[in-house]
């Protein structure tokens, strides 16, 4: 009997044992386990980090490509505005060429018109020429062969109407050519600013308001003084020596007057009658005009400036020869 409680003791003994290894494996697994699972889940954690990096990247990327296309979509835009704008810059310009030729194609044109018309006064002056040399021996013919002082050629030859036409025609073709040199100064400068194809900067018709907006433009460029030009209801075509005074006249005054004014405001009052006003700093004195006044009454006109509270005041005033 004691054997046998002895050996149940010894099994019970062994099973405690055994239960008790048994016991501390498992702790072992379980530790190992749970080891394990930290182990999973900080991977994961680090796996997400990395996810949510790579998806912030991939959106940065995705901004960035938005941009580059938007900035893309922007250039070819403006490109395609630099091809429009060239396109028309080569239109103006070849405008501006045909423009160029017609004008100089006109030029041309007047300037054989001025030779002809030279021509024919050369040939009328030695028509007339011959005529007064004739009527002039057969004066000496008559009489007991001297000619009295009451009697010389001029008394007694008639009035020969070709005579006086030939010299109204020698007479009208240097009025003509000197209003045609003014123009061909006006155009001469006018290239020398904006280049040697470029047209006049305002149509031409002949006319003193003309000559004086391509002045007042030259003066734009130059001096950079602005300008405005009105044309009055008396504005017409002058003859042509009144309009060659006028211009050069009332264009010298207005670059006297450019050089200490803000803006210029031009009236064509008349054919050959300007008038200025012009904003100057106060206390700005009267620019000296004392030779193109003497030039302008010494052909029948007169140049005034005086200065009153708005700025100055200036009128050229150049009388036709028929007036």
């Amino acid at each position: 009997m004691t054997v046998l409680l002895a050996a149940v003791g010894a099994i019970a003994i062994a099973a405690a044992i055994a239960a008790a290894v048994s016991g501390h494996r498992r702790s072992r697994q379980l530790a190992v386990e749970r080891t394990l699972v930290e182990q999973l889940r900080a991977q994961l954690g680090s796996e997400t980090r990395a996810r949510a990096a790579l998806q912030e990247q991939a959106t940065a990327a995705s901004d960035r490509a938005s941009t580059a296309v938007e900035r893309a979509a922007a250039a070819e835009q403006r490109a395609d505005d630099a091809d429009t704008r060239a396109t028309e810059a080569e239109q103006r310009a070849d405008d501006a060429e045909a423009r160029a030729a017609d004008a100089e194609a006109r030029a041309a044109d007047a300037e054989r018109r001025a030779g002809e018309a030279a021509e024919h006064a050369a040939v009328a002056e030695r028509r007339a020429g011959h005529d007064g040399a004739r009527t002039t021996g057969a004066g000496a013919a008559t009489g007991s062969g001297s000619v009295r002082p009451e009697q010389s050629p001029a008394h007694l030859a008639p009035h020969d109407p070709r005579t006086h036409a030939a010299a109204s025609q020698t007479s009208q073709a240097q009025e003509q050519a000197l209003w045609h040199l003014e123009r061909i100064r006006l155009e001469r400068e006018w290239r020398e600013i904006a280049g040697p194809s470029a047209p006049l900067p305002v149509p031409w018709d002949g006319t003193v308001g003309a000559a004086l907006a391509v002045e007042l433009e030259l003066i734009r460029e130059i001096i950079g003084t602005p300008s405005r030009l009105e044309i009055g209801a008396g504005h017409g075509v002058a003859d042509p020596i009144a309009a060659t005074s006028t211009a050069r006249i009332a264009g010298e005054l207005f670059r006297c007057l450019a050089r200490t004014g803000e803006e210029l405001v031009v009236t064509m009052v008349g054919p050959s009658e300007v008038r200025v006003a012009v904003a100057v700093e106060p206390g700005a004195g009267i620019p000296d005009i004392e030779a193109l006044d003497r030039l302008a009454r010494a052909a029948g006109g007169t140049v005034e400036v005086s200065a009153g509270d708005e700025g100055l005041q200036a009128l050229v005033k150049i009388p036709a020869a028929s007036d």
